[in-house]
C-alpha cells in the first residue's frame, strides 16, 4: 500500500486504512497520549509501538507490542511478524478524563 498522510484523509478514509492494515506502527519518540493507537485498537488492527512517553502505557503484551528506542531493525521486524498473527480482542481505552489524572498524579508524585 502506498504510503499516504492521515492528514490527506477523509476521517472515513482513514478508518477504513486502520481496519485494512495488519499492524499499525507507531515509533515516535515524544506523544502525550497516542491517539492513533486508539484509533487502530477501536478498527481491531494489533500495533507496535516506541516504549515511551505515553506510548509506553498502550502496551500489553496481547494487543499492543512495546520496542525500545531507537529500535533495532531486526527486533522490529520480528515484532511486527509477531503481531501480524494477534486478533486483537477487547481493549479499554481510557477517556481524556482518566489520561488527565493520571498525568496529574505522576506530576505531583515527581
Amino acid at each position: 500500500m502506498m504510503e499516504q498522510r492521515a492528514k490527506d484523509l477523509s476521517r472515513e478514509e482513514l478508518i477504513r486504512k486502520y481496519a485494512e492494515a495488519d499492524v499499525f506502527v507507531l515509533l515516535s519518540k515524544n506523544e502525550a497520549y497516542g491517539i492513533a493507537v486508539a484509533e487502530a485498537l477501536a478498527s481491531r488492527t494489533p500495533c507496535v509501538v516506541a516504549k515511551t512517553s505515553a506510548l509506553a502505557e498502550w502496551v500489553d503484551d496481547k494487543n499492543v507490542f512495546g520496542i525500545n528506542y531507537p529500535p533495532n531493525i531486526s527486533e522490529l521486524a520480528e515484532l511486527i511478524r509477531k503481531a501480524s498473527e494477534v486478533e486483537v480482542g477487547d481493549v479499554r481505552i481510557p477517556s481524556w478524563d482518566e489520561v488527565n489524572e493520571r498525568t496529574k498524579r505522576i506530576y505531583f508524585e515527581l
